[in-house]
């Protein structure tokens, strides 16, 4: 058994292919080419707040107070292992900054009933096995400054090359919660669920959500070269999706339905190049009585080629 408990005051200690396979190929062998060794968070240096660190066996507790931060030398979970954030409540918030030169591989459990951010700027992957039970989630081989997360600002940057982001696991969020997946690539080829929530793919090398409260106008990107890919399950059911990159390829399932009278779902897939709507995928916000529930397929400046299912119907 080891604990770790400190506090220390806020200081600033932030840092600076197009088909599916090939991409999908790519990241997950950049991962895993790394030789990151496999095991639960290590090396943490407390940047801000009170934060208590228990570990024993295979299980990580972390205690931690609103709005702290933590720097780590490693951030991984292997198959088997735990690690938990318990929070203040459900609106509290814990950033995690990965200092080291590996990947974060996700591989087991990682549980809050909170918020939990992970910035690895070496790129993030959830394999096959993950099961993420949070209340909230970002991921991001983006920057972001201690100053903007303590100020609630989420204003994401690249500095150098950063990695890329992948699901293959499930990712969970209770109602209202949110999911968002940033980096200058980023594939869902798992399960994403966020009931009454958010999820958010953007794929790009600056990311800046400047509203919250609507997909359509919430994320301001700077990609002249990036995708966002799913492959895998994206469900919202009467959320919200957005789906953001120079190119976007949707080959899988995106819904956000509704199945209660008056709430709103909501989808947004928006390019600078090209949107895709494969051949076998499924894209739906149906079931609203709104006129306001509809599925935005948008291409921006470029062209969209819909091959898939596509309903955004409201019931008769």
């Amino acid at each position: 058994m080891n604990l770790y408990s400190r506090t220390n005051p806020t200081r600033d200690a932030s840092r600076p292919a197009r088909t599916s396979a090939a991409l999908l190929g790519a990241t997950l062998g950049a991962l895993l080419a790394s030789g990151a060794g496999f095991a639960n968070p290590s090396g943490p240096q407390i940047v801000a707040g009170q934060v208590s660190i228990l570990g024993s066996g295979n299980q990580l507790l972390i205690t931690n107070s609103p709005g702290a931060i933590i720097n780590w030398q490693n951030f991984s979970i292997n198959s088997g292992e735990l690690t938990r954030f318990i929070q203040q409540n459900s609106s509290s918030s814990v950033l995690n900054r990965i200092t080291g030169q590996n990947p974060s591989q996700i591989l087991g459990a990682l549980q809050s009933n909170g918020k939990v951010f992970l910035i690895n700027p070496n790129g993030v992957l959830f394999g096959a096995g993950a099961q993420v039970n949070v209340n909230g989630l970002v991921a991001s081989s983006l920057n972001l400054s201690n100053a903007d997360f303590l100020s609630g600002k989420l204003d994401f940057s690249s500095t150098g090359k950063p990695g890329n982001v992948s699901n293959r696991g499930a990712i969970t969020t209770p109602s209202g919660g949110q999911v968002y997946l940033i980096a200058p690539n980023v594939t869902n080829a798992g399960l994403i669920t966020a009931p009454s929530g958010d999820v958010l793919l953007a794929a790009g090398q600056s990311v800046n959500l400047a509203d919250s409260n609507d997909p359509d106008l919430r994320v301001v990107i700077s990609a002249p070269g990036n995708q966002a890919l799913n492959v895998g399950k994206v469900v919202a059911e009467s959320g919200r999706i957005g789906i953001y990159g120079a190119f976007v390829n949707q080959l899988g399932l995106v819904s956000a339905n509704s199945a209660v009278a008056g709430e709103n779902g909501k989808i947004v897939l928006k390019s600078s190049g090209e949107t895709l709507l494969g051949a076998d995928s499924v894209t739906s916000a149906t079931g609203a009585r709104e006129v306001s529930d509809t599925l935005a397929a948008v291409a921006g400046a470029g062209c969209g080629v819909v091959a898939g299912a596509v309903s955004a119907a409201a019931p008769h």
